[in-house]
């Protein structure tokens, strides 16, 4: 399927991220998460499909607020570049969010009055924090683990959908496709804005939970459309 941190190539110039990643306790694996389950199980419904698409498009706001204040906050690269990619790929998300909500008979323009349950927050919630208080560290760990746990979910997503007798329309899967395999010039990016900021000595334990939260929060977000509650592990990471 996808690919651990652990085993992620990261580039040579990265010798600070390589070393900081082994502090983790466990690799950043978003692979098992609540939304993959549920289509495993069997039991995802064209409801289940159109709330996950509903989550994400109400979220790209937030999402793309949090990047661009990191770039105002560091606008020089390394660090702004990631930030910077970030964004445009969440403007460009909303024109897939909407095809795939049409295609699910759903209204392409989700409702702002909706109350979205807690863990629908977290994500743009997680982009939010990172970029008006995150260093240069944690902003690029942050980065990259959030963006390497995506790549774990759309791999396991599209993996599973392959397997199920009811799909849902291609426009749902075309938006999990774009990640199927790991963005690696994006990562790299990433690596690279953890690595000026540990290199600046921003503070390692900071970074590492930017990073393991980074995942978490996508591991929680995607519980939220299934209606259980947030899909937590035990971390003891240094």
């Amino acid at each position: 399927m996808g690919t651990h941190s652990a085993e992620y190539p990261l580039p040579e110039s990265t010798p600070r991220v390589k070393d900081a990643l082994r502090h983790l306790d466990r690799p950043l694996d978003a692979h098992e998460n609540a939304f993959t389950e549920l289509i495993r199980s069997g039991k995802a419904e064209r409801e289940h499909y159109a709330r996950l698409i509903r989550y994400i498009d109400v979220s790209l706001d937030a999402q793309v607020a949090g990047y661009t204040t990191g770039v105002a906050r560091f606008p020089h690269r390394p660090v702004a570049t990631p930030y910077m990619e970030f964004a445009e790929i969440k403007l460009g998300a909303r024109r897939l969010m909407r095809s795939a909500s049409a295609a699910l008979g759903e209204d392409p323009a989700p409702s702002g009055a909706e109350v979205l349950p807690l863990s629908a927050h977290s994500m743009p919630w997680y982009f939010l924090w990172l970029g008006a208080v995150g260093t240069r560290a944690q902003s690029g760990l942050g980065l990259y683990a959030s963006m390497l746990a995506w790549h774990h979910v759309c791999a396991s997503v599209v993996d599973a959908l392959s397997g199920t007798r009811t799909p849902p329309p291609e426009e749902f899967t075309l938006i999990f496709r774009r990640f199927e395999s790991p963005p690696t010039e994006l990562l790299d990016q990433c690596a690279e804005a953890a690595e000026h900021g540990l290199e600046l000595g921003d503070d390692l334990g900071e970074a590492l939970m930017a990073a393991r939260l980074g995942e978490t929060v996508i591991l929680d977000f995607m519980s939220a459309a299934t209606g259980n509650r947030a899909y937590h592990r035990e971390t003891a990471d240094a």
